[in-house]
């Protein structure tokens, strides 16, 4: 029996072909037999003996699936939440400082337009079977700007605060720029009272790229849970 179980134990985990011994391999004399002379003159024997080594088999077999594949599961479960945890952290953070908490940009600074330019950004794409490729362009606008608080001295470049608006052409920047001001002119400056060197001349571009990173972290919370139902 202890041989049997160690063979059940040892192809159920490891998913190797040991074969116990048969219970009655030789007569009393110790003569030798052959399988079939074995199987013959103890056949009940032998199947029970391989029925309680088949049943082992499948018994510790289904341990090692269960175990591997919740291992699995935990692995991934742990990295979709702590990604999703640190995304959701980072979005929720700064869409309340720069979005809903009015006290971010409280501080208002009279400063001076400096420069006023533009890059450009393009991204392609391939699709299709032929693998065509298709490029798009986006402006945006690059400003440097002064500003006094409390007599000191800053620098300013943003124009506004994260992800803005697609811009497709050079004159759309200028006109953008010029709703706030052009070079030499007088603009108003929106800064952090704690942090005067944080700084922006829009301050209330609201767009949808925190909204939907928010999303995103919290499906990956709901992935987890879909794969729990399914995997599990």
């Amino acid at each position: 029996m202890p041989s049997l179980l160690l063979s059940g134990i040892i192809h159920g985990l490891t998913g190797m072909e040991i074969l116990p011994p048969l219970p009655c391999a030789s007569l009393n004399n110790g003569t030798p037999l052959s399988f079939t002379e074995a199987a013959s003159c103890c056949d009940w024997k032998v199947r029970k003996y391989h029925v309680l080594s088949a049943g082992f088999v499948i018994i510790f077999s289904l341990i090692r699936f269960l175990f591997m594949k919740k291992v699995l599961f935990w692995y991934m479960a742990l990295l979709l939440t702590g990604f999703g945890s640190y995304m959701f952290y980072l979005n929720a953070t700064a869409f309340y400082e720069f979005y809903i908490d009015k006290n971010y940009w409280g501080g208002v600074a009279e400063g001076k337009m400096l420069e006023v330019s533009f890059h450009i950004n393009t991204s392609c794409s391939t699709s299709g079977p032929i693998g065509s490729r298709s490029c798009s362009s986006s402006f945006h606008p690059d400003t440097k700007y002064e500003y006094f608080v409390d007599s000191k001295h800053y620098v300013g470049s943003a124009f506004w605060y994260g992800a803005v608006p697609t811009l497709h052409s050079e004159q759309e920047v200028l006109d953008t720029v010029k709703t706030v001001g052009d070079v030499g002119d007088t603009i108003t400056v929106y800064y952090h009272p704690e942090n005067p060197e944080e700084s922006v001349l829009i301050k209330d571009q609201i767009t949808s790229n925190y909204l939907i990173s928010l999303m995103i972290s919290l499906a990956m919370y709901a992935s987890v849970y879909a794969l729990w139902r399914w995997w599990l």
